[in-house]
């Protein structure tokens, strides 16, 4: 049997690399999920192999700086349903969040919108349930959203018509 290994490496937005940690390495340990912590870093979960043969959950907790904290707790499932309409737009966006995700005001909700290019056209706090992008000030083409709120993280495109 192959070892597996969990490597995260951290980087900035520009690229710059920041930080790079090899977490686990065994035969005995499958990783199973990845996603961003509600503080800063990242929350890896799976599963290894106890000293006594038996399988055990594992929630390995990085800071922003990369260093761990291992807990022992199965990650929470998230419910979270986020919808953008219209798409094609041309005046407006929607962005609706249901309500399960906005009752836990611990994990503030923003929306990064960039062009094609990569250069953020817009942020958004998400304040409530649904909140309108005004797009007056963009033009015409293929805008990217990336949706982040406490452990879920969406993203998908939007194309403006004006």
């Amino acid at each position: 049997m192959q070892e597996t290994q969990i490597i995260l490496h951290g980087m900035s937005l520009t690229g710059d690399s920041l930080w790079t940690n090899l977490f686990l390495s065994s035969r005995d340990t499958w990783p199973n999920d990845i996603a961003l912590s509600n503080t800063p870093g990242y929350v890896v979960t799976g599963f290894f192999k106890d000293s006594n043969d038996k399988i055990a959950p594992f929630l390995l907790k990085t800071d922003s700086l990369g260093n761990i904290n291992t807990l022992g707790i199965n990650k929470p499932k998230n419910t979270y349903q986020f919808s953008v309409y219209p798409n094609p737009a041309n005046k407006y966006v929607v962005f609706d969040l249901k309500e399960d995700l906005i009752s836990n005001n611990l994990i503030q909700q923003i929306v990064y919108i960039t062009d094609a290019y990569g250069r953020l056209a817009d942020k958004i706090i998400i304040a409530g349930g649904k909140t309108v992008w005004d797009t007056s000030n963009v033009t015409s083409g293929v805008y990217l959203y990336h949706f982040y709120g406490g452990t879920c993280i969406k993203s998908g495109k939007v194309l403006i018509l004006k």
